[in-house]
């Protein structure tokens, strides 16, 4: 019997270290059994600057990485020949620049280019680049053939920019293994501690500032033993952004802030952590907190719903479409440090809240955003593509 030609999709990426959710999803993505069996899967691993903040500005180093990148392509466009183009989606100039050259390649071949925007703030890219910028940017992407967004209420970011019809939704699933999902969740043991977690780049934007401002508040009113993790990055130069003011200088001011405040013993920045100093990690804590600014669907997050923990976050990106209030976490509005102390002392005081949230979440991830879930539907998504 003869074998069924499989469709032929190249997977362009950044792949881990550093530690982040673009780089996660795009391993899952190539890993996949599911999609390696159904699939001719190829990827051209993108060489990048080693540091995350690094990326998005313009340099000599990056113009560089980028031709060698663009060489890369044509040699596999050429020789491999494939159908489908999988392209993350870059939310800066300099980054949307280098995804544009891929596309209109791409198209120049004959390719079908399916886009995958794994960003929260494509609208303030827009608005914030010239209007010249703003007419490249709207050519590029009548060129392609489908956008995958976050969330449903991130289409509207891309509605007048390509064929409404054209843009998919697919939430970032938990990119643990089956191991960690067949744990049962953790649940906290002593309630005269509260152990706290923040993990990302240590910045304004991801909200570990007003974090560590709400912790003095906690230590006054907690009489128990605290500890905070803040893992990530130490970021104190935002690089393309653009939707808060003043982000600049954010981790020198959580340095002074522990100073003043007196909490040495309470808060720890371990810097980016591995795989396996971050599950202790996760083992070992009784709340997430991630009061983020603007996000699209932070993996972060899906990792400690894997491990059944309770969580505090700000309703955005793809979060109010995949949380409910009460019965997954707890919403604060970005910051809002009081209000986080208030949250954080609410489940320090609620042992019965917080193992119900943790066991919520766990069924969440395990029943709805696992990563054989989003092979499927990711491979739903290439086979709406018109060919």
């Amino acid at each position: 019997m003869q074998s069924v030609k499989k469709t032929k999709i190249l997977v362009l990426g950044f792949l881990p270290p550093p530690q982040e959710g673009t780089s996660k999803i795009t391993e899952m993505i190539i890993r996949s059994e599911y999609l390696r069996n159904k699939y001719d899967l190829l990827f051209l691993s993108l060489s990048k600057r080693q540091r995350a903040i690094k990326r998005g500005k313009f340099s000599l180093i990056n113009v560089f990485l980028a031709i060698n990148n663009y060489i890369k392509f044509l040699y596999f466009i050429v020789k491999y020949n494939p159908e489908i183009v999988h392209l993350p989606l870059a939310q800066n100039k300099f980054g949307f620049l280098r995804d544009s050259i891929f596309i209109i390649i791409g198209k120049m071949f004959g390719k079908k280019i399916c886009l995958h925007f794994l960003g929260g703030s494509f609208d303030m890219f827009l608005a914030g680049s010239s209007k010249a910028y703003q007419k490249y940017i709207k050519f590029v992407l009548r060129k392609v053939d489908r956008t995958v967004v976050l969330a449903e209420k991130l289409k509207y970011q891309f509605a007048e920019l390509v064929p409404e019809n054209s843009i998919s939704v697919l939430y970032n699933p938990s990119p643990l293994n089956n191991d960690i999902l067949k744990n049962s969740p953790i649940e906290n043991k002593n309630n005269n501690s509260a152990n706290i977690l923040f993990i990302g780049c240590i910045s304004k934007a991801k909200g570990a500032l007003d974090l560590v401002k709400a912790i003095k508040s906690v230590k006054i009113k907690f009489k128990g033993n605290i500890s905070v993790n803040l893992c990530g990055q130490q970021v104190n130069v935002e690089s393309n952004i653009k939707f808060i003011d003043n982000p600049d200088g954010a981790y020198s001011r959580i340095l002074e802030i522990i100073k003043e405040d007196g909490l040495n013993s309470e808060v720890k920045l371990p810097g980016q952590v591995d795989d396996e100093r971050k599950d202790i990690l996760f083992r070992n804590t009784d709340i997430f907190v991630f009061p983020s600014y603007s996000e699209g669907c932070p993996i972060a997050v899906m990792e400690a719903m894997s491990y059944g923990l309770p969580l505090i976050v700000t309703p955005v990106g793809a979060l109010p479409e995949m949380l409910k209030e009460n019965e997954n976490c707890l919403f604060v509005n970005s910051g809002d440090d009081k209000a986080i102390a208030e949250k954080i002392l609410f489940l320090i005081n609620s042992p019965d809240r917080r193992k119900e949230m943790g066991k919520n979440n766990y069924e969440l991830i395990r029943t709805k955003y696992n990563p054989e879930i989003f092979s499927r539907q990711l491979s739903e998504v290439w086979g709406s593509i018109p060919r």
